[in-house]
């Protein structure tokens, strides 16, 4: 196990009067221009942010055009968490810097510039791997609940986990092995490289001082054993019985079909509040990377659009799954049942031949 650290992170608000060339005022401590990102805000919102990158890229510098994005859509703020990254820092603790930063924020610590924020104005986000983080920590989360532990030992004091007013995703990563039939199948509309090209440029990766790890494992960011752990590959977990609302965006990338199969399993098996949106034509996190497109527009307004939903109590409050057409922007309503034909089992099986024999394996299934 890793040990327990302070955890950094990123305050970003939006500044309504900024421009391109605008910059910080000289001057201001960090505390003061705290203060001022704050006279902006608006909203209740407090997103807490984990980015992307395959837990091994990244930053919170590297997505700051996404957190302002959302903070000005939201009217709040986010605090985009600097998490410790593989391959030095493997599985947890990625997932446990995240419960550092989400009991920094439910408890700060003295000297802190802001002040308690309540769990019902805390909403999870994140971007495929950060996706993968959100859900692996409201899972720690629901299983303390389960387990009758719902307090833990922070700064010295006991103090309760509760559960965030919900999760806004986008793209998010829930099977490492990367074994649904979309990996190959979307293949043509994703930047993504598919299994196979996958495995060959890893096998090609060359040593240096921190890869291979010691001991050796295939995964830079988890051990071979816990690769199909559900905090790890969260497609896999159990039960999100007890979960707030969830929102998934996708598009037609090498995720898509885990990630509404997870969508699907929420609502019907677990009762959880679902709002699914699957962009056609669209690669993975493509209102990240491709900002200009109409799509990435009609993408940031649904996902700041549900966290502002779900923390001020506005808009529809039941589950939807919807496909946005590509170009018109059409949005066509699904039924949950329709939107995955994938079973439990089947994942589960798909999963286990792709660490036995890679996606050839997989292929036969």
């Amino acid at each position: 196990m890793p040990e327990v650290r302070s955890v950094e992170g990123e305050w970003t608000g939006y500044r309504a009067n900024a421009t391109s060339s605008s910059r910080l005022p000289e001057g201001l401590s960090q505390r003061e221009l705290y203060s001022e990102m704050m006279k902006e805000a608006t909203g209740k919102s407090t997103i807490l942010y984990f980015h992307g990158g395959a837990y091994w890229l990244m930053d919170p510098a590297t997505h700051r055009p996404t957190t302002k994005t959302l903070a000005k859509v939201t009217g709040g703020r986010c605090f985009s968490v600097r998490y410790r990254l593989a391959p030095e820092d493997p599985f947890p603790a990625a997932v446990m810097d995240g419960l550092v930063a989400y009991l920094g924020l439910l408890y700060p610590e003295e000297g802190a510039f802001h002040a308690a924020v309540p769990a019902e104005e805390i909403v999870f986000a994140g971007d495929s791997a950060g996706g993968n983080l959100c859900l692996s920590l409201l899972q720690l989360i629901l299983h303390l609940h389960r387990s009758g532990r719902k307090e833990v030992m922070y700064n010295g004091r006991t103090v309760d986990i509760p559960i965030p007013a919900g999760l806004a995703l986008n793209s998010p990563w829930t099977d490492v092995t990367h074994s649904s039939p979309s990996c190959v199948s979307n293949a043509p509309f994703d930047y993504l490289p598919e299994p196979s090209v996958l495995h060959s440029a890893e096998s090609k990766r060359p040593a240096c001082s921190i890869w291979p790890s010691t001991p050796k494992r295939r995964h830079i960011y988890v051990s071979d054993e816990l690769m199909t752990h559900p905090l790890v590959s969260v497609v896999l977990a159990k039960s999100w019985e007890g979960a707030p609302p969830v929102y998934i965006c996708t598009g037609w990338e090498l995720l898509a079909d885990e990630d509404k199969y997870l969508a699907k399993k929420m609502w019907e098996e677990d009762g959880v509040r679902v709002r699914l949106e699957e962009y056609e034509g669209m690669p993975h996190c493509f209102g990240l990377i491709f900002p200009g497109l109409k799509e990435a527009r009609r993408c940031f307004s649904g996902w700041g659009g549900f966290i502002k939903e779900v923390v001020e109590g506005s808009g529809e409050r039941g589950s939807r799954f919807l496909t946005v057409r590509a170009g018109t922007l059409e949005e066509v309503e699904r039924k949950g049942e329709e939107v995955s034909r994938m079973r439990g089992e089947v994942v589960r099986r798909r999963m286990e031949g792709m660490l036995r024999g890679g996606p050839e394996a997989v292929a036969k299934l």
